[in-house]
C-alpha cells in the first residue's frame, strides 16, 4: 500500500511531505538517516530539521491518501 506522509513543525510550521509504500519504515529511515554522518541524506533538509527541532516535528499520516496501488504519468 502506497501512502503520502507529512512532517510539521510544530515552531515554523515548515512541512515535509513524502510517498512511501512502507511508512513506519520510512518513518525510522528518516530518523536513521538524519542520526548517522555517514549516510548519504544526512544534510537532506528533512533531516537537518529533525536533528535541530527532535520532538517538535509530528509526523501525520493521513489515511485518506492511502491507496493500494497510485499510478504516475510523469
Amino acid at each position: 500500500m502506497a501512502c503520502i506522509y507529512q512532517y510539521i513543525n510544530k515552531i515554523n510550521k515548515h512541512m515535509y511531505i513524502g510517498l512511501s509504500i512502507n511508512p513506519e519504515k520510512r518513518y525510522k529511515d528518516h530518523w536513521k538517516s538524519a542520526n548517522n554522518p555517514n549516510d548519504k541524506d544526512y544534510n537532506q533538509a528533512i533531516h537537518r530539521a529533525l536533528r535541530k527541532y527532535g520532538k517538535e516535528i509530528n509526523w501525520i499520516f493521513p489515511s485518506k491518501y492511502c491507496a493500494q496501488s497510485l499510478k504516475f504519468t510523469w
